[in-house]
């Protein structure tokens, strides 16, 4: 009963230091997706703003 108590901590241990590893990586996911929209939204804006000037030269 020891042995499997000892075999079932190291498991739990393992496992558990996975799913660090997970967690951490869905962390940096979000972050990646995070900047990825803001730079979208720059790009976005800058566009619309480029189209402003556009229409206000033409008038």
């Amino acid at each position: 009963m020891t042995a499997e108590y000892v075999r079932l901590i190291a498991r739990k241990k393992q496992t558990f230091a996975e799913y660090r590893e997970a967690r951490d990586d869905v962390k940096e996911y979000f972050i990646v997706r995070d900047i990825i929209a803001s730079l979208y939204e720059t790009e976005r804006k800058e566009n619309e703003a480029d189209r402003k000037r556009q229409q206000e030269q033409e008038c």
